[in-house]
């Protein structure tokens, strides 16, 4: 009887491979009562053919979530007072 190998790989060391991410958040205090925030980074799909395509639609919704985030965010101040 011939046995086999095989690897076996889990979703994270599969990502991590497939996916790269980093960037920085800066808040800056424009008055006493308003703030800038400025977002950078970079975000690469290494999958043929697909990743540019990838790429667009996580930057989007990621733009999507956070202008979100902002606006829920100072709302939430304004009621605070």
């Amino acid at each position: 009887m011939k046995v086999g190998r095989s690897c076996l790989y889990s979703w994270q060391d599969i990502e991590a491979h497939l996916l790269e991410n980093h960037g920085t958040m800066e808040l800056i205090a424009e008055g006493p009562r308003r703030t800038q925030r400025i977002i950078q980074g970079e975000l690469r799909v290494r999958v043929m053919l697909l990743g540019a395509i990838a790429e667009r639609i996580i930057y989007k919704r990621a733009h999507e979530l956070l202008d979100e985030e902002a606006r829920v965010l100072s709302q939430y101040l304004r009621e605070q007072g």
